[in-house]
């Protein structure tokens, strides 16, 4: 397709990067426009913890990561035009770009920090003891 389109010198594909960070790192805005088969993607966390923008789709747990019009955009799965107004928006507003991006790393913090995360499994398996009693 990207040949096909002539898109060759625009498109880079990645094979077996081995620190995706640093990649993610690079971008000013990140971008996972799923249509299907989606859970909850850790690679939302990883921009957000980057502190990034990011755009995905209303699709499975996406829209838990992604606080719509706070640290990014949530759109409607094969809707191109929302998809591409959300990127543009980004693209040409570099001041609500960043402060998404900071947005992003504070919700990371404090929803789904790796302490944050540890901290809600133990308060779920007391949870459960406490139930099996």
């Amino acid at each position: 397709m990207v040949a096909n389109l002539r898109l060759g010198e625009n498109v880079l594909f990645l094979e077996n990067e081995k620190n995706i960070f640093d990649i993610i790192n690079i971008l000013d805005v990140f971008i996972l426009p799923s249509i299907e088969y989606e859970d909850f993607p850790n690679v939302i966390l990883e921009a957000m913890s980057l502190g990034k923008s990011v755009i995905g789709t209303d699709i499975a747990g996406i829209p838990e990561q992604i606080e719509d019009g706070v640290n990014g955009f949530v759109v409607a799965p094969r809707d191109v035009n929302a998809l591409s107004e959300a990127i543009l928006t980004l693209i040409k507003n570099e001041n609500k770009r960043k402060r998404m991006g900071e947005k992003s790393l504070e919700r990371f913090d404090r929803l789904f920090s790796y302490d944050k995360i540890v901290s809600n499994y133990i308060e779920f398996y007391k949870e459960l003891g406490r139930h099996n009693e």
